[in-house]
């Protein structure tokens, strides 16, 4: 799907592509984003393409997979067969859990926040890192609000977490597992991780934190 962005008005053709994933569209000149589906596949994006003559786009990669909108109240298993975008705030609510798999990317589309009032599990590997991060063709810091924990237990390990407005902010959150977490992209305002009250029993280590450029 060829999403043209500019000029306006927004206009959208969709191709199809052979039996071989090969496909020529000759559109307009303008900035597009190009989106590709197929059912039981990820979605992908191209974005911020200035198109104004021919070219050849670059081969988008899809991995298998389905997409899961989520929104309000979130508990239970997401896993890496699937990709979420958050289409408003998003809530785990006390005595629940959400637990997150390695591998998983969580996109927020808009100025959404997650808020933990229960328990986080987001367990990822080095090779399987778990990504909360922008759904926007070009992301930029400060496209979705933030994280928010609250209460003990929580686990963040090998987690990407990208292009939010704020920090990491934790409220007595004893027993926080923090490891081989990247913070980066975010506004010069940001910080990257604040606890407040008193907090005990804490595991943070091997952590980055780079705020456009500035790392600690």
């Amino acid at each position: 799907e060829f999403e043209r962005t500019s000029p306006t008005p927004v206009e959208y053709d969709t191709v199809y592509t052979d039996a071989s994933g090969y496909y020529q569209h000759l559109p307009g000149v303008g900035i597009y984003n190009v989106n590709f589906y197929k059912y039981g596949w990820q979605p992908g994006q191209i974005g911020g393409l200035y198109l104004t003559q021919n070219q050849t786009i670059e081969t988008m990669d899809m991995e298998q997979g389905y997409t899961v909108f989520v929104d309000g109240s979130v508990s239970g298993n997401w896993t890496s067969e699937n990709v979420y975008f958050a289409t408003a705030d998003i809530t785990v609510d006390e005595g629940d859990t959400l637990t997150i798999d390695a591998g998983v990317k969580v996109l927020f589309t808009d100025y959404y926040s997650l808020s933990v009032n229960g328990t986080l599990i987001a367990d990822g590997s080095e090779d399987d890192r778990i990504s909360f991060t922008s759904a926007q063709p070009i992301p930029a810091p400060g496209d979705w609000s933030g994280l928010n924990l609250y209460g003990p237990g929580h686990v963040l390990r090998y987690v990407d977490y990208e292009f939010a407005d704020g920090q990491i902010n934790g409220t007595d959150v004893d027993y926080l597992t923090f490891e081989y977490n990247t913070i980066s992209s975010l506004p010069l305002a940001a910080n990257g991780l604040i606890l407040n009250n008193d907090c005990d029993h804490l595991k943070i280590n091997n952590n980055t934190i780079d705020i456009l450029g500035q790392k600690t």
